[in-house]
């Protein structure tokens, strides 16, 4: 079993990924980032990139989608 910790340093995803993950289109993800709510994430240049950890927080904490 992954604990938190372990999770925080798990490779990170890219927006394919957490699509796959979340059986969602990217372009959803893309239109999430651009209203300013879903998962956090990081820019890394002009890639994007998620914790899986801050993912999994997101889902278990509640969205934000009603924005």
């Amino acid at each position: 079993m992954t604990t938190h910790h372990e999770a925080n340093w798990a490779p990170l995803w890219d927006t394919d990924d957490l699509a796959a993950f979340l059986k969602l289109p990217p372009k959803t993800l893309r239109e999430w980032r651009h209203k300013g709510i879903g998962p956090a994430f990081k820019r890394m240049g002009k890639h994007v990139r998620y914790q899986p950890a801050d993912v999994i927080d997101w889902i278990e904490n509640g969205t934000d989608l009603a924005a």
